[in-house]
């Protein structure tokens, strides 16, 4: 699975410690996460997609978790 969190949380200036908060993990496992080393649950996909819309409301999972990946787009 490809995901965006990185993208859109650089974007909207969201830290990685703000994701691992959210998620109720550390800061390395949420950057093994963002790397696709270790999967996402369906709880943290949703508790990041909340995080994210807090800032843009327009972002969904499927831009966020399932869309190609924006940073190779720029």
């Amino acid at each position: 699975m490809s995901n965006n969190v990185e993208f859109f949380s650089k974007r909207l200036g969201i830290s990685r410690k703000e994701i691992a908060e959210a998620i109720g993990k550390s800061t390395r496992t949420v950057g093994e996460k963002i790397n696709n080393n270790i999967p996402w649950t369906q709880m943290e996909i949703m508790l990041v997609t909340n995080l994210l819309k807090t800032k843009d409301q327009s972002l969904n999972v499927e831009t966020i978790f399932f869309k190609d990946l924006y940073s190779k787009m720029e």
